[in-house]
């Protein structure tokens, strides 16, 4: 609490108090409210917090058995509310993927995914620089080409062998086809779950595995050019406490180190003052 002419006191659990001129605030991102509680009483206003940068999980039968397998390009989006899209690497985990195209995803995503609790429908495109069509003629360049090869045994355009067989196997492609086995229509079917087929996310990465919690202090409550708190001139701010959160870790990290700086220089302007 704030004492008159004596700046503020710091009241410990255990007791023990002390007085100050200023405080900085850089508690962090958390995601229950009530971490925010003595920042609202001092009448800020607290944008909802939310965990923002994580990995999605899946039903086992997709990626189970395929931990650590990369994949440097694919294509992610979904409709939940509104058209949400990414690009870029993946990798996969024991429970799902993660990366950096599914970490922007979920910080685009952050407040919508919430909302349904984690429970939605994802659309990968694993090759997202060949188009259907081309890639259903590939497909049978390849039938022709190479009749007599082991489906299996054929990784396609840069796929990973282990993800290649699982694609194949969850497209009724067993392990001792060969290409001239495969018709046309298997080969659409293969292509529609290559290029779009609708993953059902069941939730994300446990709690406190986030990289990032998106909410906190009101950024109309503080001056930018200080970080100091326009409610409760004497309070600063700095770091993931504040409504700021990036689509990777690298914006934050910035943002941390940034807001700390200005708050600190401030500070240390007006003690010399």
């Amino acid at each position: 609490m704030r004492k008159k002419n004596q700046g503020f006191r710091i009241i410990f659990k255990e007791g023990k108090e002390f007085y100050c001129d200023k405080i900085l605030v850089a508690q962090g991102g958390n995601s229950k409210l009530e971490s925010y509680d003595w920042i609202r009483k001092k009448g800020h206003a607290i944008i909802e917090p939310v965990p923002s940068l994580y990995s999605f999980e899946f039903d086992a039968k997709y990626f189970e058995g395929l931990e650590g397998i990369s994949v440097q390009d694919v294509g992610l989006s979904t409709v939940v509310k509104e058209f949400l899209s990414s690009r870029g690497a993946i990798v996969l985990t024991h429970k799902g993927i993660s990366g950096p195209a599914i970490l922007k995803l979920s910080a685009l995503g952050a407040r919508i995914f919430k909302e349904i609790d984690y429970n939605f429908f994802l659309f990968i495109d694993w090759l997202p620089d060949i188009r259907f069509d081309k890639l259903i003629n590939k497909f049978q360049e390849i039938r022709n080409k190479y009749p007599n090869k082991i489906v299996f045994s054929t990784p396609c355009f840069g796929l990973p062998g282990r993800l290649w067989k699982r694609i194949a196997h969850l497209n009724f492609i067993e392990a001792p086809q060969k290409w001239n086995s495969i018709n046309n229509e298997t080969i659409k079917k293969l292509v529609r779950f290559i290029k779009n087929y609708m993953y059902e996310v069941i939730g994300k990465s446990t709690n406190k595995e986030e990289f990032v919690i998106a909410g906190g202090v009101s950024l109309k409550n503080v001056n930018f050019k200080t970080m100091e708190s326009i409610i409760c001139p004497g309070i600063y701010f700095a770091g993931e406490v504040l409504d700021i959160d990036g689509l990777t870790g690298g914006y934050n990290f910035q943002s941390a180190w940034s807001t700390a700086y200005i708050a600190g220089k401030s500070i240390g302007q007006l003690n010399n003052n």
